[in-house]
């Protein structure tokens, strides 16, 4: 397709409600692997498509992704295209789909964390179809380290966060005052 279209459609069906009215638009998403954290700004636009910002983590050539969000689930699709350069290799291009599945965080301080849940490796030879939204992501589980044993999950590559609303000017804030010491 086109440069910056996405193939991958969202695993589950739509989550039934409304979304809190904070998600939409500039966001932060944090990702959690093993040590690391990574945070990326990303608009998610009022038709479902999400727009990439700025991150710290590796700039990819082109991202894309979709997004859904119902009462209590929420779904993200990212896909990130990298390119790679090297001296004595041509150039190659590969591109990396990762699958958000997460709940919302209704007690959420000022946009913090507002969505709560895990990220793993899209697959496409997997069913989502099945992934009901208490199971994909019950946090609660998630963050005792129960991860869920449903045959459709496999094992996450890490958890995210979502920070929405005035949170967003205090993760600056935070950042900057970290450089600052």
């Amino acid at each position: 397709g086109p440069r910056g279209s996405v193939s991958t459609p969202l695993p589950p069906p739509p989550y039934p409600g409304e979304p809190p009215e904070i998600l939409v638009g500039e966001c932060n998403l944090v990702e959690r692997e093993d040590s690391t954290e990574c945070y990326t700004q990303i608009y998610l636009e009022p038709g479902g498509t999400v727009t990439f910002g700025a991150t710290d983590g590796p700039p990819p050539e082109d991202a894309c992704g979709l997004w859904q969000c119902g009462a209590k689930g929420f779904q993200m699709i990212l896909t990130r295209k990298f390119e790679v350069t090297s001296q004595n290799l041509p150039d190659f291009h590969y591109s990396v789909s990762r699958v958000y599945m997460g709940a919302v965080n209704r007690d959420s301080d000022n946009g913090r964390q507002m969505i709560e849940g895990r990220m793993e490796l899209y697959d496409e030879s997997k069913d989502y179809t099945t992934v009901d939204a208490t199971n994909a992501a019950s946090v609660n589980n998630v963050w005792e380290g129960e991860v869920l044993n449903t045959a459709v999950l496999t094992t996450p590559i890490g958890y995210f966060s979502i920070d929405c609303g005035p949170a967003i000017s205090t993760d600056l804030e935070t950042e900057e005052d970290e450089e600052g010491k």
